[in-house]
């Protein structure tokens, strides 16, 4: 473990508080390796944004992975679907505004008059386009 100036320390018993020991190291010494310093008042802000993230370790590696200074946890969390083109002028389809889905019941089989039916008017659609054709 590197000596810890009082300021660092201050830091890391922040960070150490909401995270593993081994983890909040770390990210003193990323923040030291980058030239930037890490306060109370900056631990502070960093726990608030992996909370704000949903999961103070997870964000605390995307942090580092990724090489940033600072972190914010809209930079990372999807998007979703909250985009709307105000050139569109369909709206997103939701329950507000389409209701609630509905169960739909199978269709009651078919009698021999309505299939007899439908096959009479299938070969009278069938001559139709052979004679359309000839």
């Amino acid at each position: 473990m590197a000596k810890l100036t009082e300021k660092e320390q201050a830091g890391y018993d922040i960070l150490r508080a909401e995270m593993p020991d081994d983890l909040a190291m770390e990210i003193v010494e990323f923040r030291r390796e980058k030239k930037a310093k890490i306060t109370a008042r900056i631990a502070k802000a960093l726990l608030k944004q992996y909370k704000a993230f949903g999961n103070v370790e997870e964000a605390a590696t995307i942090h580092m992975v990724r090489n940033w200074v600072g972190f914010e946890a809209e930079w990372v969390k999807p998007k979703g679907r909250t985009f709307h083109d105000s050139n569109n002028p369909m709206p997103l389809k939701t329950p507000a505004n389409y209701g609630p889905a509905e169960v739909v019941s199978p269709p009651e089989p078919m009698s021999e008059e309505e299939r007899a039916r439908r096959s009479e008017m299938a070969a009278r659609a069938r001559a139709a386009i052979a004679r359309a054709v000839h």
